[in-house]
């Protein structure tokens, strides 16, 4: 389990981060476009963000 997160922490952290420059450039929310219609897997991908980012600021900070 902690190899799988190590290994998807950094490219959600990286959709994450484009996501919001989207969202604060051009008011356009990428993931709710997408996962707009189901907003519980929405719910799902936002709290993988929030775990990889956790994840990498822990390991950034070793």
């Amino acid at each position: 389990m902690k190899n799988i997160l190590q290994s998807l922490s950094m490219p959600l952290v990286v959709v994450a981060a484009l996501n919001w420059a989207l969202t604060g450039l051009f008011r356009f929310d990428f993931v709710g476009v997408v996962l707009g219609r189901w907003p519980a897997v929405e719910m799902v991908v936002y709290v993988l963000v929030l775990v990889a980012a956790a994840q990498s600021l822990v390991k950034s900070l070793k």
